[in-house]
């Protein structure tokens, strides 16, 4: 039997977003893509290993989604379990919790918190030149991605900056993973939240993929993931 048959996925798939190609992405040539709640940047990768990274986190996103609700808590504990279904195997992690007390956006936390040297420093260059690309994208985009990022009642945000890169011939994913809540309406989870005395929740993961274990899943999750496809994953640059 699929071993991803049986595993749950968010929501049912919605009707429009963007034209895919027979591989199922949208514009395979862009640098960087946004998936469901995450930005993604993938400059440097070829078509399979792109298409490969944003499938198999894609279903992981999806049935994460699924199994934790609307909430925060619980997700990043699924996520990483779905992860490793996919054939992720986690080489590195750290969490930390900070707080954003200054009246400027969150992608200012992010950014500086990649550059203080606990994380891959080409990684850093990464995660300011993604955020840098979706603040410069379409309203739509932007919008697309607050949704996925917001909780229903806008209270809460859960997101993701990640980079996909071949290092020895190994797939390897880097990403950090944030989450806060808010007692005022949060209307852009990035760009345009002013608040003071927020708390964030910070996750670092560098993961490399087995690739006999995707091989082995890899249709499935393709054909499960498929209606998603079009309104979850969307070219930044």
């Amino acid at each position: 039997m699929d071993a991803v048959a049986n595993i749950q996925l968010s929501s049912e798939p919605t009707e429009g977003g963007h034209l895919v190609d027979k591989d199922g992405i949208p514009d395979l040539k862009a640098a960087s893509h946004v998936s469901s709640r995450a930005l993604f940047w993938h400059r440097d990768l070829g078509a399979d290993e792109t298409i490969d990274s944003l499938h198999s986190t894609l279903f992981a996103q999806l049935a994460a989604n699924a199994t934790s609700g609307d909430g925060i808590e619980g997700w990043l504990e699924s996520y990483e379990k779905l992860l490793n279904t996919m054939g992720w195997v986690t080489r590195t992690e750290q969490s930390e919790s900070m707080v954003h007390d200054v009246p400027g956006p969150i992608a200012a936390d992010i950014v500086d918190w990649s550059m203080r040297g606990s994380v891959d420093a080409a990684f850093s260059s990464v995660v300011a030149r993604t955020v840098l690309g979706l603040a410069g994208a379409s309203p739509d985009l932007i919008d697309t991605f607050n949704t996925a990022a917001r909780s229903k009642d806008n209270k809460e945000a859960l997101f993701q900056v990640g980079w996909f890169s071949s290092i020895e011939k190994e797939l390897t994913f880097h990403t950090i993973v944030c989450s806060y809540k808010s007692e005022k309406d949060i209307e852009d989870v990035l760009f345009a939240h002013q608040m003071k005395k927020l708390d964030l929740n910070i996750r670092y993961i560098k993961a490399v993929l087995t690739q006999k274990v995707y091989e082995g899943i890899k249709t499935g999750v393709k054909k499960r993931i498929m209606p998603f496809v079009k309104t979850s994953i969307s070219p930044i640059v």
